[in-house]
């Protein structure tokens, strides 16, 4: 655990700071504990899951951050109650048997994040985030929820001016609560406006004082002349490199490394479980270097296109609900003299699209339908799960969502905690810890609770984030619109290096195999796709419909030749 804002914690708890400064997080959480039991809770910040043992009240106790950057699973019985930080730590349990559950293999398959307990294990469940769960000895346990992201009207009257400075600083501090470390201190450095702000900020923290090592993902030029892939970052990565010196640039191509296939097969091996999200797995090299280098704490950007830097998604929406149509109309009426075309086009799709979206959908694909049919689950478990159904009821929101409805729910998308988890425990096996500063709880209620005006201004999402950014970042980051693309684009390349590899374990699966998860075809039209050079565009394969099939065609062969025991049919 990682506790932030450990002096506000000590004075709360009446420590002096001179003392208080030498104890470990798990002390502070203690003597947190102490004092105020379960609503110790309200009191810590960070990222954090533990489990403390109140002989007094013959009571076990667990809790897990706000946001899930530490994960924590537990197996209920009714003659006991078993806890820990990784699923495979239960293999130490005398008589338990791993049993996977078949619809977390066609979910993972199909892309869809769980939104409940449930992991890929029977038995075994996730405390979710900002929850615990307490068992007195001879009851049953029970969780509740300590936190959920809400209002502060006390931010609701800043000024706009008052909103950027606050911001500043609560980005400033959010970066310098993660800065403690022994060793060596990285960053994801993609070139956009979240990682490179967090880049910035910690060269202007530490000076000249200490190097920060800076991992930017690319691609080799043999790599993009071979494959589909979207074009690197490091224009931007260089641009921010050149304004600070104290940070040294380290660019991770596919050249010289090996293929896809270990990359899957060792990020099985950590997560004891079928792959559902590709960023992790297929950030191996990076963490090769960064563990090479010494680097104990990596910085992620992770959580600002879903919190403080969103685009103001839903704006429009919101403008439209409360009848402020002249001010829909000057923005738009911007917009148009800015991008071109007709703003009058433009004003009666958005009121088209509000009143009567049925008229837009009777001549537009549902981009859910193209996405489904990327995926390859087997025809058969297809139907049986209704996994068609499935799919397009977890990609579903609230209609005409405001601009906080959508940041509510990117934040408490399933996605959030579950590629957390699985960067943890991956970069854990490197010995790196990594750190989200744009997921600081203080920062996500003060933000969530600014006007929407501020967030979204004269045509321009992530106004207020590009503000604050004043004076930090090169202007050429600053004010650039065009990020997109894949974060790891070397990533179609690696999987053609391994081909043959994966060819094979295809067609070995579909001899082998008397059940069968996959569509064995697809997967090779798959790979057939990579090859395509160009661009990524929607009706494309993408990684992630590749990758997690593959991992299940690993396991149904690692529990044919006795290397497992899952309960993974084969």
């Amino acid at each position: 655990s990682r506790i932030d804002y450990r002096r506000e914690l000590a004075g709360k708890l009446d420590i002096k700071w001179n003392v208080a400064e030498t104890f470990s997080d798990s002390k502070l959480i203690l003597f947190a504990y102490l004092k105020w039991q379960e609503a110790c809770l309200s009191h810590l910040y960070g990222d954090f899951s533990f489990v403390i043992w109140d002989p007094l009240k013959d009571e076990i106790f667990c809790a897990r951050d706000q946001l899930g950057c530490r994960p924590l699973y537990y197996i209920d019985k009714p003659e006991f109650l078993a806890v820990a930080s990784e699923i495979s730590a239960f293999r130490s349990l005398p008589g338990f048997r791993f049993e996977i559950r078949e619809q977390y293999i066609l979910d993972s398959i199909c892309s869809i994040q769980r939104t409940d307990r449930q992991t890929a294990y029977k038995g075994i469940s996730r405390l979710k985030p900002a929850h615990h769960l307490k068992q007195s000895s001879g009851q049953s346990s029970s969780q509740h929820r300590y936190w959920d992201l809400k209002t502060n009207e006390a931010f609701g009257g800043l000024t706009f001016e008052e909103a950027v400075d606050e911001l500043r600083d609560r980005i400033i501090e959010a970066v310098r609560q993660r800065s403690r470390t022994t060793g060596q201190i990285g960053v994801e450095l993609s070139g956009g406006l979240d990682s490179s702000g967090i880049a910035a900020i910690l060269a202007r923290l530490y000076g000249q004082k200490a190097t920060i090592h800076a991992f930017t993902h690319s691609i080799s030029s043999e790599g993009a002349a071979q494959t589909k892939y979207q074009e690197s970052e490091m224009e931007y990565s260089t641009a921010l490199v050149e304004q600070y010196s104290s940070i040294r640039h380290l660019e991770i191509t596919e050249e010289n490394s090996e293929g896809g296939y270990k990359a899957l097969k060792e990020a099985i091996y950590s997560l004891y479980k079928p792959v559902n999200l590709h960023y992790a797995l297929n950030s191996d090299l990076l963490f090769e270097a960064a563990g090479g280098l010494g680097t104990s704490l990596m910085f992620s950007g992770f959580g600002g296109d879903e919190g403080i830097s969103n685009n103001g998604d839903g704006y429009f929406n919101e403008l439209i609900r409360h009848g402020q149509h002249s001010k829909l109309r000057d923005t738009i009426k911007h917009i148009a003299s800015i991008r071109g075309g007709p703003a009058y086009r433009r004003l009666i799709k958005l009121y088209i699209n509000y009143y009567a979206p049925w008229v837009f959908n009777l001549h537009r694909k549902d981009w859910r339908k193209v996405r489904y049919r990327s995926f390859a689950p087997s025809e058969f478990l297809a139907r049986k799960y209704r996994m068609k159904r499935r799919f397009f009821q977890s990609t579903s929101i609230q209609k005409k969502p405001d601009v906080r409805a959508m940041q509510y729910f990117r934040l408490m998308y399933p996605n959030i905690p579950e590629r957390i988890e699985e960067t943890f425990l991956l970069g854990q096996q490197h010995g790196i810890e990594y750190s989200y500063p744009f997921l600081d709880v203080k920062l996500l209620e003060f933000f969530y609770s600014l006007p929407s005006e501020y967030k979204y201004k004269d045509g321009t999402g992530r106004y207020l984030f590009r503000m604050a950014m004043k004076g930090i970042l090169p202007e050429k980051i600053r004010t650039r619109t065009d990020k997109g693309g894949n974060t790891i684009p070397n990533v179609f390349a690696r999987v053609l290096k391994d081909e043959k590899i994966f060819r094979e374990l295809i067609e070995e699966g579909r001899s082998k195999n008397q059940y069968h998860y996959v569509d064995y075809d697809k997967l090779h039209e798959m790979l057939d796709s990579f090859k395509q050079t160009g661009d990524l565009e929607r009706k494309d394969y993408g990684l992630k419909s590749f990758q997690s099939p593959m991992s299940i065609l690993i396991l149904q062969k690692w529990q044919r030749e006795g290397r497992i025991d899952i309960g993974i049919k084969f």
